[in-house]
């Protein structure tokens, strides 16, 4: 059940959604100077900006309210020429869909605000790149958060207020990794940010209080969150306070309050299906079923998952759907009903099968961690520039003096001597510009040197990760050994069924897990592989991928036979075909070949 609880508060949980606080600190119009400025004959860009001002006001408090201003602005930017109003509009657009759980068409809207501001708003780019990765977060798409919030942090110029919200940001990514004393330091940095600029760390206290509730201090959890529903409420931010509702419901679910827990999970689902946020709605009814589970109320808790469960599998994401078949499964194994309770255990294997990766920690935070040593060379750029500079200052010092030394001593002994200095000269000028050229070279040697040590270490760990998947390979076919002697010597009917159904789960689920698994790995070390086969082979099949990938990494024919489920025999066949395709003469080597595919088209 703690898991459970836990991955459902991921999901629901606001603190990396925090799109409405920029637009409701201090700085914000009030409603009164805005409806003055409605009634006075203004320009209509003047009109667009006080339409902006609504929305801003109405977001967190009513997503659909100011959506009705954001189309406002959108009827007349199409009568009038003012590209700045288009990169609002997008971005506006994109809130109102994270407001209500859809993070897919927030991204498009995000993304062509995006392309609008590089061109007609460049100010406003860190902005919208911080909303672009709090939907990829939303959308468990943590890579590609962390690069927005990475590209959003660089081009902050000086709008030094939205670095409290990418630091929360941050935070929330560490909390997903379980790292909680990074993730505690991110927030806690943001608090202090948030003070220095006189703006309202609500987010950063939830955050504070999630990594609380992740260490099990549950007294802390509760502290903080209250704390953090305290200035949402203050601050009319509903969005917020439906999220902390659903967490606070959660701590009373841990400490096995169950009245309080389904009183909060109710309160945050009716706030979320206000805000048309059926995201958000099913992480707390879920949590809801859960709470009725355990209190033996298995009716209201099926009737609350199988409709859940209905619309995650049309639009919901891959934990969801984990959470709904953990429940039921739950559900049923309290009733006894066995059978159907080992159905949907199943069920939530192969989803968890699904999504792990064992590249999964060092991916997610492995942008930020690049931007963080591109920050330290660009430094160390700057220090050597200014070395540099300081370095031929003091030598063309030291030339003028030895030359103007030089120069009076000629003229006052004889005019012969000057030609043979100033062949000495352009001879140590010649040998310094020579070792100079030769540290260049030694440089860049050592460089390359780095980039193919880096290389030759991912390939390393990638081929690590697929060994130690053909060895669970092994394993899994031990065990398939194993229960086909157990159904041998059983009679009882209804016994064998389930376990040969286990077995034939287990056949059909390795080949392609390991795949997805390893081919995921593999892009991310070789990233134009596949991509450059396909185009230079087009009738290449995604076996034959699958197979060249195996012997880019130099795998034997045994290893490869293990790890796709075929004979040795079957291995040295597809090898043959391959050949085939890639127009290799007898003497090629086709293991060399793929060695060079990245460097050679």
């Amino acid at each position: 059940m703690n898991n459970k609880i836990i991955l459902l508060l991921f999901l629901s949980c606001s603190f990396s959604n925090i799109y409405a606080q920029k637009y409701t600190e201090n700085h914000e119009l009030e409603l009164d100077s805005l409806n003055k400025l409605l009634n006075q004959n203004i320009a209509d860009t003047t009109k667009i900006n006080v339409w902006l001002g609504f929305f801003k006001h109405y977001y967190s408090k009513n997503p659909q309210k100011a959506s009705e201003y954001n189309e406002k602005i959108f009827q007349l930017l199409e009568k009038i020429d003012y590209p700045q109003g288009f990169v609002w509009y997008n971005e506006n657009k994109g809130k109102v869909f994270c407001a209500e759980g859809k993070y897919k068409e927030a991204k498009d809207y995000y993304q062509e605000a995006l392309l609008l501001a590089e061109k007609h708003l460049p100010t406003h780019k860190s902005q919208i790149l911080y909303n672009l990765g709090a939907a990829h977060y939303k959308l468990e798409e943590y890579v590609q958060a962390m690069d927005c919030y990475t590209q959003s942090l660089k081009a902050l110029d000086k709008n030094l207020k939205l670095s409290a919200l990418i630091t929360q940001a941050l935070g929330a990514l560490y909390l997903k990794q379980k790292d909680y004393e990074q993730a505690h330091d991110y927030f806690d940095k943001s608090i202090e940010i948030h003070k220095k600029f006189n703006t309202c760390p609500r987010y950063a206290y939830n955050g504070i209080g999630m990594v609380f509730f992740h260490k099990k201090d549950y007294n802390k959890a509760m502290e903080y969150l209250r704390i953090s529903l305290k200035l949402s409420e203050k601050k009319e931010d509903i969005q917020l306070k439906a999220s902390l509702l659903n967490s606070i419901g959660a701590v009373y679910h841990m400490q096995k309050d169950l009245d309080s827990a389904t009183v909060y999970y109710n309160q945050s689902a009716e706030i979320y299906n206000t805000l048309r946020n059926q995201t958000g709605a099913r992480a707390s009814s879920l949590n809801l079923a859960s709470a009725y589970i355990d209190k033996g109320k298995y009716k209201e808790a099926e009737k609350i998952t199988e409709k859940s469960l209905a619309i995650i599998k049309e639009v919901g994401t891959m934990s969801e759907k984990k959470v709904a078949y953990c429940n039921l499964a739950q559900l049923h194994k309290n009733q006894n009903q066995y059978k159907e309770a080992f159905e949907y255990l199943e069920k939530e294997k192969q989803i968890t099968d699904s999504i792990e990766n064992f590249q999964a920690h060092k991916n997610i935070l492995e942008v930020h961690h690049n931007y963080q040593n591109h920050q330290k060379d660009q430094k160390t750029t700057e220090q050597l520039q200014n070395l540099q500079k300081a370095k031929e200052v003091s030598i063309l010092s030291v030339i003028l003096l030895v030359t103007t030394l030089i120069g009076s001593i000629i003229i006052s002994i004889l005019f012969l001597k000057r030609k043979q200095l100033n062949a000495k000269k352009q001879h140590a000028l010649m040998e310094l510009e020579q070792m100079l050229f030769k540290e260049e070279q030694m440089q860049i040697q050592m460089e390359l040197s780095q980039t193919k040590q880096q290389l030759e270490h991912r390939d390393k760990e990638l081929t690590t990760f697929n060994l130690s998947m053909i060895q669970k390979d092994e394993h899994l076919n031990e065990l398939k050994q194993q229960l086909e002697e157990i159904i041998k010597n059983l009679e009882d009917k209804k016994v064998v069924q389930p376990l040969r159904k286990l077995k034939q789960n287990i056949s059909v689920g390795q080949a392609h897990k390991h795949w997805e698994n390893f081919k995921f790995s593999f892009e991310q070390v070789h990233k134009s592989f596949f991509t450059r086969l396909t185009q230079k082979y087009t009738d290449i099949t995604p076996n034959d991928l699958k197979l060249a990938a195996l012997l880019r990494l130099n795998f034997s024919s045994k290893e490869i036979a293990s790890f796709i489920g075929i004979s040795e025999d079957s291995v040295k066949k597809a090898r043959y075909r391959l050949r085939k395709k890639l127009n290799l003469e007898q003497d090629d080597n086709l293991v060399s070949f793929l060695m060079k595919v990245e460097d050679t088209y």
